[in-house]
């Protein structure tokens, strides 16, 4: 693997947050403690594998994350743009019905939440998409 294909690996991560379309609710992660910002509420999601699109990867989290493995719909709704080149695609993924997730290590909680209710303290990724994609959520 060439040097610039690992940089790009490192700098672009995506993620998505569930929607239930029979309850109107959102599914949220709560992170473990061997992440970055440990025990943070936020999105499913991680880095880019080689060659991978955004929306793959999202999805590809998601059910790792989750061990869902039902049919899920993958709309974009933002993009976070750091000056030092880092991007992380997040998703909205619909689904028909509320589900329990099953958790690996990544994350020790989750929730499904009505739009606005969200639980403390927040992931600061999740921060800014709510400040810049609410109207894409609620």
């Amino acid at each position: 693997m060439k040097l610039f294909e690992i940089k790009q690996q490192k700098q672009t991560a995506a993620g998505c947050i569930f929607l239930a379309k029979n309850s109107g609710k959102l599914l949220i992660a709560r992170r473990g403690d061997d992440v970055d910002e440990p025990g943070t509420w936020g999105t499913w999601g991680g880095s880019l594998n080689n060659g991978e699109s955004p929306k793959a990867a999202a999805e590809r989290e998601a059910r790792e994350e989750t061990g869902f493995e039902g049919k899920m719909w993958l709309k974009p709704i933002w993009t976070f743009k750091h000056h030092s080149g880092f991007e992380y695609h997040t998703f909205i993924a619909t689904v028909e019905d509320e589900f329990r997730p099953i958790l690996n290590w990544e994350n020790k909680d989750a929730k499904w939440v009505s739009y606005g209710k969200w639980p403390a303290p927040l992931h600061s990724g999740f921060s800014e998409l709510l400040k810049h994609a609410a109207d894409k959520l609620s």
